[in-house]
C-alpha cells in the first residue's frame, strides 16, 4: 500500500503555478529593480520565462487579424465564372444563385 502511494506521489505532475503569481512575479519585475536580490522561491530564469511568454501573447493579441475572413480562391473563381456567363445579373442576384 505504502509503495502504492509512493508510486503515484512520483508520477503526479508538476504543479502548476497559476496565471495571478505568475502577474506579480512579472509586476515585481518592472517596479522592482534590484528584484533578483529579494528572490528565494523562484529561479531569475522563471521570472523571465514568466515575462517572455507574457510578451508574446501579448503581442500575439495585438497582431491579429481582425475583419471578415478572406474567400477561397475556388468562391472567387465560381463568382467570376457567373459573372463572364450572366454580365446581366446583379450581385444580388449573383449571391443568390452562389447561396443555391
Amino acid at each position: 500500500m505504502i509503495e502504492m502511494e509512493k508510486r503515484n506521489m512520483s508520477k503526479s505532475p508538476k504543479k502548476q503555478q497559476n496565471i495571478v503569481f505568475k502577474q506579480l512575479w512579472i509586476i515585481l519585475l518592472k517596479i522592482l529593480p534590484s528584484w533578483k536580490d529579494h528572490l528565494f522561491i523562484v529561479q531569475s530564469e522563471t521570472v523571465i520565462g514568466w515575462h517572455r511568454h507574457a510578451f508574446k501573447t501579448h503581442w500575439k493579441r495585438k497582431s491579429k487579424r481582425m475583419g471578415r475572413p478572406s474567400i477561397s480562391q475556388d468562391t472567387i473563381s465560381l463568382i467570376e465564372k457567373l459573372h463572364k456567363e450572366n454580365l446581366t445579373l446583379s450581385p444580388e442576384k449573383l449571391h443568390e444563385q452562389l447561396k443555391l
